[in-house]
């Protein structure tokens, strides 16, 4: 199911206002990490790392938790600095459709829907619209600088 039409549904269930738009976009986005974590750790669980500090005497539970998890971790790290510029984009998408706050509140969908009223005033529009990007691109930017990184 698409992400955004699943932040849809959830305001649309829970109510019209920030926090509820805040907490569908989470909910939208735990399938996501969720797929990434468990093929991360399947595949940390195979390294040879692994299978040596088994050998060692290692416990159950202090592998996991020493090995697996920190190392399998790194991606998710990347991921969720990607998944926050996606973030902006559908709570700044849901605004525009009207299911955030009423507008006496500033969030930049809700800008960019006012502003489109006022044809004659395209500033309106653009300002809002081009922070939104360069703000989603900055965190791209983050995003890739980090996935280098590792």
């Amino acid at each position: 199911m698409p992400q955004f039409l699943l932040a849809v549904i959830v305001v649309s269930a829970l109510g019209f206002q920030t926090v509820n738009a805040a907490v569908a976009t989470g909910v939208s986005a735990v399938a996501v990490f969720a797929r990434v974590m468990r093929s991360e750790v399947i595949k940390t669980r195979r390294a040879v790392f692994v299978e040596v500090a088994y050998l060692q005497g290692g416990s159950r539970w202090h592998i996991p938790l020493r090995h697996v998890l920190p190392n399998a971790s790194r991606s998710v790290l990347t991921l969720a600095v990607l998944q926050f510029g996606l973030s902006i984009l559908v709570i700044a998408g849901l605004a525009f459709l009207g299911y955030g706050d009423p507008p006496p509140a500033s969030d930049w969908g809700l800008l960019i829907s006012v502003g489109k009223d006022y044809p004659l005033a395209p500033w309106l529009v653009c300002a809002p619209a081009l922070v939104t990007i360069a703000t989603v691109l900055s965190v791209n930017r983050i995003s890739r600088w980090l996935r280098k990184t590792n």
